[in-house]
């Protein structure tokens, strides 16, 4: 198939005929009243790319019903093609979704869960070189990528525990990719001897150099970020090393060298936020589209949840039923596992006795419908009934900021909310913010707690 051909698109008129019927029926359907005409349009042609796809590979047969026709083995031969002319992932990932989006209009009583972009493409990926975290060392040298091997191993029962034995994949993630950036400075400043072990190419002159080309291009909280990856990398590789003068130079804080500058945000109080989310359902409720009603009954209630108890996001994809969400008398209790708190702290609440009623009904109605037959104990469940994922979580939250309040921001805003509005709020109980955030003092008034002396002011005067 040529680049030309994949990227023909057949008008309605030239769809097969009970293709234009279906769509032609649907244009009363619930479901294309609540799409904007843009977006129809890209289904249009989204749906135009997949025909004239299919036309190309001499599969279509145009007396087939279009949902019989989406069969694995023909969206597995779309995807190839796609990439084969050279269509990039995302590019791919919305011509997909343009044909989930046509079948949702075409055939709204038949379910497509498992035409899930992201697990399609995951699942026909090559492997990648090595496979597990391997392939994130590529280009590493190659005495470089043994001692991370190493000290990334379990060890013995007996002996004395490894430093990354106690970080968590993200951490590990975050720490291989300073490091990486690390090796392309001193790569590109013939600075790498690839001979040579990571302890002797952390020098006093090359870390200098490191920070001067950084401040070029870097504010101080990324430097200072910098730096700590690459005092962890070394941790890491060379656990019997001292090498806290990377992040402590003459046993002086970094941030006291490069002061790091809280950037102005706008912090909404948590109430607000709390009764957005309730906005958010009731919302929901009054969808005429059972799909549309699901998803956004399940953002409403994130949000709210969000609003009264502020978890990392991380800490909120963790939640499985039974074992982190418990029912409780008419409440829920809230368990986040060390292994899924950012400081290893387990911390346990109840859900606020306001969102038991929308928590029974999303686990009741919405949950069991997004699920479609499937199972699993994962709490939070996306479009195609499987776990929502972290990203997935924080995107949501940035589309629905924005499309509701004008300001787009992500989960730990509501972090920020917590951490201004208790104080303010509540100011006899000190200690209730940072109960409910896992946090100390020290970094609520530090990093949280947005408050200034106006709101103080104002809150004392009222």
């Amino acid at each position: 198939m040529t680049p030309s051909n994949s990227r023909r698109l057949l008008p309605m008129e030239a769809w097969p005929d009970i293709d234009q019927r279906l769509w032609r029926a649907a244009q009363a359907g619930s479901y294309v009243a609540t799409l904007r005409p843009a977006a129809v349009a890209l289904v249009v042609e989204g749906y135009g790319r997949w025909i004239s796809v299919l036309t190309m590979l001499g599969s279509l047969d145009a007396g087939t019903a279009p949902d019989d026709r989406v069969t694995p083995d023909a969206v597995r031969a779309y995807t190839e093609a796609l990439r084969a002319v050279g269509n990039k992932r995302v590019t791919i990932v919305q011509r997909l979704g343009q044909l989930a989006a046509a079948l949702r209009i075409m055939t709204p009583d038949r379910s497509f869960t498992w035409l899930r972009p992201s697990k399609l493409l995951r699942e026909h990926a090559p492997p990648a070189p090595g496979g597990g975290r391997d392939h994130q060392l590529r280009g590493w040298p190659v005495g470089d990528r043994q001692l991370w091997q190493a000290g990334t191993q379990a060890g013995d029962i007996l002996a004395k525990p490894r430093y990354a034995a106690g970080l968590c994949s993200e951490t590990l993630d975050t720490i291989i990719t300073g490091y990486r950036r690390w090796l392309v400075f001193l790569r590109a400043h013939g600075r790498l001897d690839p001979t040579a072990t990571p302890a002797a190419r952390v020098t006093r002159e090359n870390i200098i150099a490191y920070v001067r080309n950084l401040r070029e291009t870097n504010c101080n909280a990324s430097l200072v970020a910098r730096l700590s990856e690459l005092r962890c990398a070394m941790r890491v590789m060379h656990p019997e090393a001292d090498f806290c003068w990377i992040t402590s130079p003459g046993g002086r804080a970094l941030s006291s060298i490069f002061p790091i500058l809280q950037t102005p945000i706008q912090v909404f109080g948590s109430r607000a936020l709390y009764d957005w989310g309730h906005r958010i359902m009731q919302d929901a409720l009054a969808e005429a589209h059972p799909e549309r009603r699901r998803l956004t009954y399940r953002n409403g209630l994130l949000v709210a949840l969000f609003a009264a108890r502020a978890p990392r996001v991380r800490s909120m994809a963790s939640l499985r039923l039974g074992e982190t969400v418990i029912p409780s008398g008419r409440r829920y209790k809230l368990v986040f596992e060390k292994k899924d708190v950012k400081n290893g702290r387990c911390i346990e609440y109840h859900a606020p006795a306001g969102l038991s009623a929308a928590i029974t009904r999303y686990l009741e109605v919405e949950r069991a419908e997004l699920l479609a037959g499937q199972s699993h104990d994962w709490f939070w469940v996306d479009q195609y009934g499987e776990p929502l994922s972290a990203d997935d979580i924080s995107d949501m939250i940035q589309r629905q900021s924005k499309r509701s309040l004008g300001k787009a921001f992500g989960p730990h805003r509501f972090r920020h909310a917590m951490g201004t509005t208790a104080p303010l709020v509540d100011p006899a109980h000190p200690g209730v913010a940072t109960a409910i955030l896992g946090i100390t003092e020290r970094i609520l008034t530090k990093h949280y707690n947005r408050a200034t002396q106006t709101d103080v002011a104002h809150r004392f005067h009222a």
